[in-house]
């Protein structure tokens, strides 16, 4: 019997589907150095407190100021007396101008000899300093807080290289320091390291969980990947997981694979990838399945999503994708 309802393989291809990015604002705290280590500023730490400027109350008076006089009139015929005058004088007797500010003859300078006090309520403002603390635990903690949850075959190199760092760097802490330290997540992956045997390096990986990938995951060999219904999301990247040339992938378990930056599951010439299972959902940033020209797909089942498309073959014969009695559906069951 051909397989129709269990074995269907839904395309979504969203390809004009655009979503604005979400933002968060926070406030931005002052650097004041403080942290679980050092909670409170000390003598030693040198931290002192800005204090803003009080301003003084004084208000000028009369009494602030000075006057200078420098007239600026010119006298003209109409200040001086006529030739019928019987005074006989020259001197410019009917010249009616007063120097005031309005004329501009007197300029009025401040000159205030009030000091600050505490009639005024004045006080001068201080920009303080900074605390010159530096803690050598909270780069641990922040290393310790960045280790995964379980160690891979994939990312066992970058397990060792962070622990190695947080080791390096919790070996310069003093006695008291390490005391503060919880080494116990990183004594957890080592003890994972040592016990990881040969079934997960040999191109097996079984998901026990939901897991969060930092890079892709790179199929040279068979390989199975058994998802047990769980997902399987990487964050940085051109793909979650790629199948190269000499890589075979068995894609088990109905779970799902999710990229967040470009395709979810790439194959490229003369590789292999084999998905049967119809609860399987592959979701890429851009295209859910990228399939290279030489590549061999055998698809009877799966959901797959990406905002440009949900499939791209280079061969651009999709049927060819398809294992015989199946057929591709979109989300409304056409």
């Amino acid at each position: 019997m051909k397989r129709r309802v269990l074995s269907f393989i839904t395309v979504l291809a969203l390809c004009l589907n655009l979503f604005p990015a979400g933002a968060l604002a926070a406030d931005e705290g002052t650097d004041d150095g403080l942290c679980p280590h050092h909670p409170a500023h000390t003598d030693a730490c040198g931290y002192i407190s800005p204090v803003s400027e009080r301003e003084c109350t004084h208000s000028h008076d009369d009494g602030c100021y000075t006057e200078e006089t420098d007239c600026i009139h010119e006298h003209t015929a109409a200040c001086y007396p006529g030739p019928d005058d019987a005074s006989g004088t020259d001197e410019p007797a009917l010249c009616a101008h007063v120097c005031t500010q309005d004329s501009g003859c007197v300029t009025r300078m401040l000159a205030c000899l009030h000091e600050h006090g505490d009639a005024c309520g004045y006080a001068e403002g201080n920009p303080g300093a900074p605390c010159t603390f530096v803690c050598p635990i909270c780069p641990i903690e922040d290393l310790i807080s960045k280790l995964p949850a379980r160690v891979s075959a994939h990312n066992m190199e970058q397990v060792r290289a962070q622990l190695s760092e947080i080791y390096a760097l919790y070996d310069e802490l003093t006695s008291d320091e390490q005391q503060q330290v919880d080494l116990s997540p990183c004594a957890a992956l080592l003890d994972q390291i040592d016990g990881m045997g040969s079934a997960v390096l040999d191109g097996g990986y079984n998901l026990a969980e939901d897991e969060t990938f930092e890079n892709p995951f790179v199929i040279n060999v068979p390989a199975t990947i058994e998802t047990n219904g769980h997902t399987w999301t990487t964050g940085k990247g051109e793909c979650a997981i790629r199948v190269t040339g000499t890589g075979k992938l068995y894609l088990t378990g109905g779970g799902k694979v999710i990229s967040r930056s470009g395709i979810g599951v790439e194959v490229q010439s003369g590789g292999f990838l084999s998905i049967v299972e119809p609860t399987t959902y592959i979701k890429g940033m851009t295209l859910g399945l990228d399939i290279a020209s030489g590549a061999e797909v055998h698809l009877s089942g799966g959901t797959y999503e990406g905002s440009t498309a949900a499939i791209r073959t280079a061969d651009g014969d999709f049927g060819a994708l398809l294992e015989d009695g199946c057929a591709y559906y979109d989300e409304g069951g056409n």
